[in-house]
């Protein structure tokens, strides 16, 4: 191999080095497309949630055990997550949207979401079955809403399977929360509390208190559509 073939190779092959305890702060991981230290940093990885922390992961040389050690739990629960394989904990996607300087909303939306200011209104056609979204939970889909990622107020569509809930994964954030039961019965978590709501009924909330949601029924699914202030 000439030595002109060789210098290729090694940098072809050059990562980013992850931080570690008493080491320099890493530089910003970079999105396809961008370079670091701007605006460009936290452009949006495009494909479904697993892949999306898959890349960040490798675009940062690390194996699935030493992201999960930095994130602080397992690595066979990392793997379930990039192959979309377990429910999504908001907690840990925060960890993880943390750790790579990212948006929350970015890994959880969907491909063609823009960092583009937001236009005055914004449509989405039958967002019911075009929103991609994300298993949260047991038996529990989450669908973000909206193409814009700069809105003061993000819309989400839950949808219960029988018995769904994710109760164990309450989050807070500043602002405050509406929620809408489409379908059957439903159950608002808010700190130590269980409210239930039944078809038709609203509730709004303070989204600084700890808060999940689970289907209020064994044997029906449910359907809620909530909006709030981003928790991201």
């Amino acid at each position: 191999m000439t030595p002109d073939r060789r210098a290729q190779k090694a940098a072809a092959g050059s990562r980013p080095v992850a931080s570690r305890p008493g080491a320099e702060p890493r530089p910003a991981p970079v999105a396809a497309g961008g370079s670091g230290g701007g605006p460009a940093d936290r452009r949006f990885v495009p494909g479904g949630l697993g892949a999306r922390i898959r890349a960040l992961r490798s675009r940062e040389g690390l194996s699935q055990r030493e992201l999960a050690k930095h994130l602080g739990f397992s690595a066979s629960a990392l793997s379930m997550i990039e192959s979309n394989q377990s429910g999504v904990s908001l907690r840990r996607l925060q960890k993880v949207a943390q750790y790579f300087n990212v948006d929350m909303v970015d890994l959880l939306a969907e491909d063609k979401r823009s960092s583009e200011a937001a236009p005055p209104i914004e449509i989405v056609r039958k967002c019911v079955t075009s929103a991609p979204g994300v298993r949260r939970g047991k038996g529990t889909t989450y669908q973000v809403l909206g193409v814009h990622k700069n809105r003061q107020i993000q819309p989400a569509i839950l949808s219960f399977a029988p018995g769904a809930s994710y109760a164990d994964d309450k989050i807070r954030h500043a602002g405050e929360e509406f929620v809408f039961v489409l379908l059957g019965s439903v159950n608002l978590c808010l700190e130590d509390e269980t409210i239930s709501l039944e078809q038709g009924d609203l509730a709004i909330f303070s989204s600084e208190l700890l808060h999940a949601y689970e289907n209020g029924s064994e044997f029906g699914p449910a359907v809620l559509i909530s909006a709030g202030t981003p928790p991201w």
